[in-house]
């Protein structure tokens, strides 16, 4: 179905943003040695009790001499919050087109709550409009919701997706 097609496209996440220990994009990564960027717990799990890191990269033993790297974690963040923001106006289409299965809207919005974790916890914070927005289309899906208080809502949610709606509103209430 096409709606699915665009929801895996909008999943992709950019590899050159990615530790490729984990694969998820980076949140506290460092530059090691080897001139690459990792995830700080990754390449402290690959440093051995002799104070070399093996790179997975280059299969090198280096010092274990990290360092920071803002570049990579500024791009990551601006990353989320242009994906969040594209996402959450995928849900809101999703959710036009199919008011009553509004399924493929909740998946898209669960990858927005993780990227808008990570934007909440940076220092600049997720973006007042990208907030709004996702406030917007978590309220409207909650209220479309057939619940014990809204018998005539349009669509039955499990309760597991009822309360990551819930869980997404908050977090946008800043």
């Amino acid at each position: 179905d096409e709606l699915q097609k665009r929801l895996d496209a909008l999943e992709e996440e950019d590899p050159d943003l990615c530790c490729p220990v984990t694969l998820g994009l980076f949140v506290d990564p460092v530059k090691a040695p080897d001139g690459f960027a990792y995830e700080r717990e990754s390449a402290l799990a690959l440093t051995q009790k002799d104070g070399l890191f093996v790179s997975p990269m280059t299969r090198q033993a280096v010092p274990a001499d990290f360092r920071d790297d803002p570049k990579s974690k500024e791009a990551a963040l601006a990353w989320r919050a242009t994906r969040a923001a594209e996402l959450t106006r995928f849900a809101a289409e999703a959710f036009k087109a199919n008011p009553d299965r509004p399924f493929i809207a909740t998946k898209a919005l669960d990858r927005v709550a993780e990227y808008m974790q990570a934007l909440n916890a940076s220092a600049a914070g997720a973006p007042l409009e990208l907030s709004e927005a996702v406030q917007k289309q978590t309220t409207s899906l909650i209220k479309a919701a057939k619940t014990a208080v809204n018998p005539d809502g349009t669509w039955t949610p499990k309760p597991a997706a009822l309360r990551a709606l819930h869980a997404l509103s908050l977090m946008c209430t800043g």
